[in-house]
C-alpha cells in the first residue's frame, strides 16, 4: 500500500503526527500505534488525496488537514471507538469521553475536494470550521443539527445547492449564505421561518427579503416586502433587472432606481450608473452604497430639493455646510467653506480641485489640496489630482490625510511617477520618487503606479494604507524589518501574482490585498501575525501560515496603532 513519510513525534508521552512532508502525495496511511493527529499536521500537503487513520487515534484537531487543496476523502477504521468516516467526510462519534462524559455525534472536517456533502443523519453538532477550505463544494445537505454557526459556508464560493430543511436551532439565512454567489437554490424547513419565492428567500410572513439567488435572473420585489437586507441589496446588482410589484405600498421603481413608496428615501441604485438624477422630495440616499458605484462621475440634485445640493457631482447638504459624499470619477472638484478630508475615500479619479474664495484654509499647489495651519505655518496634504504628473512636496507638510492613517491621499494618482521633497523637511523624504517619513517608525507612504520595482530601505518599518493601491507590479517580496501591511496597501494591484512576507511582519489591514484577481499565491512568515477576513480575496493559496494567527472580522479593525509598537 501506498504510504509517505509523516513527522511521528510525543504528545503527552504518546505516539502522534507532528507533520508531513509537502511532497507528499496520493494516500497517506497513518501508523497503526498513532494515537494523536496534532495541529496542522497536514498543513499545504497539497498533493495528498486520500488520508487513512487507524483504530488506535484517539483525538484529531480539526486543523490537522489545512490547506490540503486535492484531498478528496478521509477514511477512519471501523474499529476506531472516538472517530468515523461515511464517504470520505470525517466525524467524531457518539462516546464517553474520559472524564465519563457522554459526547453526541458531530461533524469535524469535509475534504477540500468534495463536490456534493450529504452529513449524516445522527450528527448533532457542527464542530469549528468544517467547510472552511470546501471551494469546490457545489451541494450540502445538513441533518438535524443543534445549531448552524453563521460562517458555516463562508469558504463554499462554488456552492449551488444548499439543504438546510431538517436543522433544528436558528439559522440567520442573510449572514449563512453572505458569502455564497452562486448560490440557486435552498431548501428550507418549518424552523427556519423563512421560504423560497420565485428565487427570492423570503421570511415566512413574506415581509422582509434575505437572500436574491443566483438563479433569478430579474428580481421582483413582492408587494408583502416591507424591509430588504443589505445583502439582498448588494446583490441586486448581480441580476438583469430589478422590479417592484405595483400593488406594493413601501416600495416603488423610477429609472431603474429603487425609493420608498412616497419617494422620499432612495434606497438602492444600479451599481453600473454613472450619473444619478435626485428627485426634488428625496430627503435619504443610501451614502455608503453610492460612495462604492465605481463608475458614478455625478449625482445630479436640483435646486428645489429641500435636503441636498450638488456642486459639480459631488453631494452636499442644502447650505453646503455638510459634506455626504463625491463620486467615484469626477472631472473637476469645486471645494466649499466645510468639507471633510475624507471626502475622497473611494475616488479613482479626480480632475482640477478648486476652492471657493471663502475658503480660507484649503488651497491647491500643482494639482494637490492641502490644509493650511496660519500660526504654525504647516500643510496637511489631503489629495492629489488625477492629473498631476510630478509632485514637488513643500516642506512644511507635516500630515498626509488627516492624521496619516486615513485613506484617500494618493489613492487617485493615477498619472503621478515623479516626487520630491523640499530641502529643510522634517516630515518626509523621497527616494527613487518613492515618499516615506522620518522619524524612529519609519513609513513607506506612496509608490507610484507605474513602478514595478522598489528598493525599500532597511529601516522602513510600515507600508502605510493604500502606498501601492493600483500599482503595476507582478509580484513582491517584502523585505525584512517591515511590521505593518496597511489598509488597501496593495489593493487593485490587477497585475500582482506573488507575495513573500517577511519574518518581521506583525499586522495586515483590512483589504490590503483586496480586488487582486492574479493573485494566488502568498507566502506567510513562520510566526504568528494579524490580519483581517477582508485582508485577501477568496481563492488566494496560503503557504507557511502558523496556527497561531490572529484573524480580525472584515472591516471591523478600523484602525492600525503601529506608534505603540516604536519600542518592539
Amino acid at each position: 500500500m501506498p504510504s509517505m513519510p509523516l513527522k511521528i513525534g510525543s504528545q503527552m508521552k504518546q505516539r502522534a503526527v507532528k507533520g508531513c512532508k509537502k511532497s507528499s502525495a496520493g494516500q497517506i496511511i497513518v501508523p497503526d500505534d498513532v494515537i494523536f493527529i496534532c495541529d496542522e499536521a497536514f498543513r499545504d500537503c497539497k498533493q495528498i488525496t486520500s488520508i487513512v487513520i487507524p483504530a488506535s487515534v484517539k483525538e484529531i484537531s480539526p486543523t490537522a488537514f489545512t490547506g490540503c487543496d486535492a484531498l478528496e476523502s478521509i477514511e477512519v477504521s471501523p474499529d476506531n471507538p472516538i472517530y468515523f468516516s461515511r464517504d470520505g467526510i470525517l466525524y467524531g462519534s457518539n462516546h464517553i469521553n474520559e472524564w465519563g462524559n457522554t459526547v453526541e455525534q458531530y461533524l469535524l472536517f469535509c475534504p477540500q475536494m468534495m463536490h456534493e456533502a450529504i452529513i449524516d443523519a445522527g450528527t448533532k453538532f457542527i464542530h469549528y470550521h468544517p467547510f472552511a477550505e470546501c471551494r469546490s463544494l457545489v451541494s450540502v445537505t445538513l441533518p438535524a443539527v443543534e445549531s448552524v454557526p453563521d460562517d458555516l459556508f463562508d469558504g463554499c464560493v462554488s456552492l449551488q445547492t444548499a439543504d438546510i430543511s431538517a436543522a433544528a436551532g436558528s439559522v440567520r439565512i442573510e449572514r449563512l449564505f453572505s458569502r455564497s454567489p452562486r448560490l440557486e437554490h435552498i431548501i428550507l424547513g418549518d424552523s427556519q421561518h423563512a421560504a423560497e419565492r420565485d428565487g427570492l428567500i423570503l421570511s415566512a410572513d413574506g415581509q422582509r427579503l434575505h437572500l436574491c439567488l443566483a438563479s433569478c435572473e430579474d428580481v421582483i420585489i413582492p408587494a408583502s416586502v416591507v424591509s430588504i437586507s443589505d445583502i439582498a441589496l448588494q446583490q441586486f446588482g448581480q441580476h438583469k433587472s430589478v422590479t417592484v410589484d405595483p400593488d406594493s405600498e413601501t416600495f416603488t421603481m423610477a429609472d431603474g432606481i429603487l425609493y420608498s413608496k412616497d419617494m422620499t428615501a432612495m434606497i438602492w441604485c444600479p451599481p453600473d450608473r454613472t450619473i444619478i438624477r435626485v428627485p426634488d422630495n428625496v430627503a435619504q440616499l443610501p451614502i455608503e452604497h453610492i460612495k462604492r458605484m465605481p463608475n458614478l462621475t455625478a449625482v445630479e440634485i436640483s435646486d428645489c430639493n429641500a435636503a441636498f445640493s450638488s456642486l459639480n457631482g459631488a453631494v452636499f447638504d442644502k447650505e453646503q455646510t455638510k459634506f455626504h459624499l463625491v463620486p467615484a470619477i469626477l472631472s473637476k472638484m469645486t471645494l466649499p467653506p466645510m468639507f471633510y478630508t475624507q471626502a475622497f475615500k473611494y475616488c479613482r479619479h479626480i480632475g482640477s480641485i478648486e476652492v471657493q474664495a471663502d475658503t480660507p484654509h484649503h488651497i491647491v499647489i500643482g494639482g494637490v489640496l492641502y490644509y493650511h495651519y496660519d500660526e504654525e505655518d504647516t500643510l496637511d496634504l489631503i489629495v492629489c489630482s488625477s492629473e498631476v504628473t510630478s509632485l514637488i512636496l513643500p516642506a512644511n507638510v507635516t500630515i498626509m490625510s488627516d492624521g496619516s492613517r486615513l485613506p484617500g491621499a494618493f489613492a487617485a494618482a493615477e498619472s503621478l511617477s515623479e516626487i520630491t521633497v523640499e530641502f529643510g523637511s522634517h516630515s518626509f523624504f523621497a527616494r527613487d520618487n518613492v515618499l516615506y517619513t522620518r522619524g524612529d517608525y519609519q513609513r513607506l507612504v506612496f509608490c507610484p503606479r507605474n513602478k514595478t520595482e522598489v528598493n525599500i530601505p532597511r529601516f522602513i518599518r510600515v507600508l502605510d494604507n493604500e502606498a501601492f493601491i493600483y500599482n503595476t507590479m507582478r509580484s513582491i517580496t517584502i523585505p525584512k524589518g517591515i511590521h505593518v501591511i496597511g489598509h488597501k496597501c496593495f489593493a487593485h494591484c490587477h497585475a500582482l501574482e506573488e507575495v513573500i512576507l517577511p519574518q518581521t511582519l506583525k499586522f495586515i489591514g483590512n483589504q490590503a490585498f483586496a480586488d487582486c484577481p492574479n493573485l494566488k499565491a502568498v507566502t506567510f512568515p513562520n510566526n504568528a501575525i494579524e490580519y483581517c477576513e477582508d485582508s485577501f480575496d477568496d481563492g488566494v493559496v496560503f503557504s507557511g501560515k502558523h496556527k497561531d494567527c490572529i484573524i480580525h472580522p472584515a472591516n471591523e479593525w478600523k484602525d492600525i496603532k503601529t506608534e505603540k509598537k516604536e519600542g518592539s
